[in-house]
């Protein structure tokens, strides 16, 4: 079997800045040319993907600027700083924090709202403590920060401050809050609760940031504007699973994540018979942003939290979050707002779906994590989402709690669709994920127009609604282009070319059975045409003209221009440039 003149994925999966990295083979070197096709998401951070560990990979950002030149847009009082300092990462980076008199400080205005941390990190000097210290609403955000002993004294917050022990003395400090402050301060400062410094007290200081989130992520280093990192708005998802050593290529629809604070569920606006814990866990992100939520001791079935959401009455809904077992094995969820009604329980345990099959669905995501997912229809315009902890599988049993056990539970979405999508995170407003575009538009050396295999490994997810995704060798239009399709609302694949307009070959078969990967491979050349799927020739085309040579130039994961945009997961993509024989393509498509 000859080369393909394009290859996507398999074992070779690569992406570069923002772009998906494929590849050809020459045939007389075996050299590998690195082909790139584009990538857009929209202009946010709100997807993400499962990354090489395992773990949930977020989009991320430093919302300061010069997050480590502390005498440019810092304003100093009552202090100076002086760089060329020697850092915690065996640097020259950091920076002494001296003070001149009392209130010793540093100061950069940046006004940021919800969940957010604040970090920076830091080791004695003549002076101990290092503070972050704010006053909003009426509120003192503040925190100081032992550098002797890694302790954390005098601390007023609304989610957490923390003090991570590096080596060498330093330490990491973070303060963690759900306000909107006008800056980010770090003073120098003798005594806990208080700023009484003298003129020659000082500390080192390095690296400081600020971000959306509970928790205090790898630092991101700024110049003249903020920095991003992690998965980011033109980011090609390559998504892995527990176990599974190669990703596959995640294509997913825009969605809504319409829980405002998917990861903060103490602001929960309703807790019944139950407290809520925040930081209390690793998550599976990785960070320690997990909740607990803690029944009482109240005799009653029900220790939940909720929140009501605005709906569109007559539609389909998918609720999650991702839940693990701790002093008790079961989460449920329980809402009227559907037409079936939803009384489901998951066991943490087991990993199973206990009750609420079968609209109720789990996911295992590693490290005793596992996603609790329930889809329905509402019959009403108000969604009362709830999270339940339960120490028995009946949701309806009567139980007191002891104000200590309880489970572990993160990321919180309600999403319109048939089917769940990848975790959208928000922190004090409802979130949209942009739909997923990949193309590659200069790929005429790379396709032969009048002759060729197209190849496919790839799974859809099934929806109600008019819904196809498409795979194309084109000129950017409708009127020239070869495509395979897989329906998402009907059993059905596809393979169809059109030639100046005109419909040249469509074969099609039904049975698919969506949720499953499949092995696709349209073949084309003059008056002999054909459609393969997992090793089986479903028709064949006697009748078709080519088009011209140079006709096609354009491949990516669409018909046309930006229509029927494939959505689901995708393994592999082989473009030939000769017609294989049938027995070629039936050992290509078996699985």
């Amino acid at each position: 079997m000859n080369n393909a003149s394009l290859e996507l994925g398999g074992t070779n999966w690569a992406e570069k800045d923002a772009s998906l990295l494929g590849y050809t083979v020459s045939d007389d070197s075996g050299r590998f040319f690195p082909q790139e096709f584009t990538f857009a998401r929209g202009s946010n951070l709100a997807a993400t993907r499962i990354g090489k560990t395992g773990l949930i990979e977020k989009g991320r950002e430093n919302l300061l600027v010069q997050s480590n030149n502390f005498d440019t847009t810092w304003s100093t009082a009552n202090a100076s700083v002086t760089s060329g300092q020697s850092g915690y990462d065996g640097t020259n980076d950091a920076w002494l924090l001296e003070a001149t008199s009392s209130s010793s400080r540093i100061v950069q205005n940046n006004t940021t709202s919800g969940a957010q941390t604040f970090s920076c990190y830091a080791k004695a000097g003549t002076a101990n403590y290092l503070a972050f210290y704010n006053i909003v609403s009426g509120l003192s955000v503040r925190a100081w920060f032992n550098l002797s002993n890694g302790t954390i004294e005098n601390s007023l917050h609304n989610i957490d401050a923390k003090i991570e022990s590096l080596s060498n003395g330093w330490y990491r400090c973070s303060i963690t809050y759900n306000e909107t402050l006008s800056n980010a301060r770090i003073y120098v400062a003798r005594n806990a609760g208080a700023f009484d410094t003298i003129s020659g007290d000082n500390i080192y200081i390095q690296d400081a940031q600020l971000e959306i989130g509970l928790a205090a992520s790898p630092y991101i280093p700024t110049t003249t504007t903020t920095a991003q990192a992690g998965v980011l708005e033109n980011t090609p998802r390559l998504n892995y699973t527990t176990g599974v050593a190669n990703p596959y290529l995640l294509l997913e629809p825009s969605r809504t994540n319409l829980v405002t604070q998917s990861e903060y569920l103490e602001s929960f606006p309703t807790k019944s018979s139950i407290s809520v814990i925040s930081n209390a866990a690793i998550s599976p992100d990785g960070l320690q942003n997990a909740s607990k939520l803690i029944p009482d001791t109240s005799n009653t079935p029900d220790h939940y939290i909720r929140t009501d959401i605005s709906v569109v009455n007559g539609s389909e809904y998918v609720m999650s979050f991702f839940a693990k077992k701790g002093e008790y094995n079961y989460v449920n969820t329980y809402t009227s707002a559907y037409s079936t009604g939803v009384i489901a329980t998951w066991d943490l345990n087991a990993g199973v779906v206990a009750l609420g099959s079968p609209n109720a669905d789990i996911e295992d995501y590693g490290n005793g994590w596992y996603r609790c997912i329930w889809k329905g229809t509402t019959n009403t315009t108000s969604l009362s989402y709830r999270i339940y902890v339960s120490e028995f599988e009946n949701r309806n049993t009567s139980f007191a709690g002891d104000g200590v056990k309880g489970a572990y539970v993160y990321g919180a979405q309600i999403e319109q669709g048939s089917y769940p999508t990848s975790y959208i995170p928000t922190y004090s407003v409802s979130a949209t994920r942009a739909k997923d575009v990949c193309i590659k538009t200069d790929a005429t050396g790379e396709i032969n127009s009048t002759e060729g295999v197209l190849f496919i490994e790839g799974k859809v997810e099934e929806e109600d609604s008019f819904a196809v995704s498409t795979l194309s060798i084109s000129d950017g239009t409708d009127s020239n282009r070869l495509s395979i399709l897989q329906y998402r609302n009907s059993p059905l694949i596809r393979a169809s070319m059109n030639v100046g307009g005109v419909t040249q070959f469509d074969i099609q078969i039904g049975a698919q059975t969506r949720g499953l990967y499949y092995k696709i491979a349209a073949v084309y050349s003059e008056n002999n045409c054909s459609l393969f799927i997992n090793g089986v020739k479903i028709g064949n085309d006697t009748s078709a003209t080519m088009p011209s040579p140079n006709t096609f130039n354009k491949i990516g994961f669409v018909i046309a221009a930006d229509q029927y945009n494939y959505q689901g997961n995708v393994k592999q993509v082989l473009l030939y440039p000769t017609a294989l024989t049938d027995a070629e393509v039936i050992t290509l498509t078996t699985p």
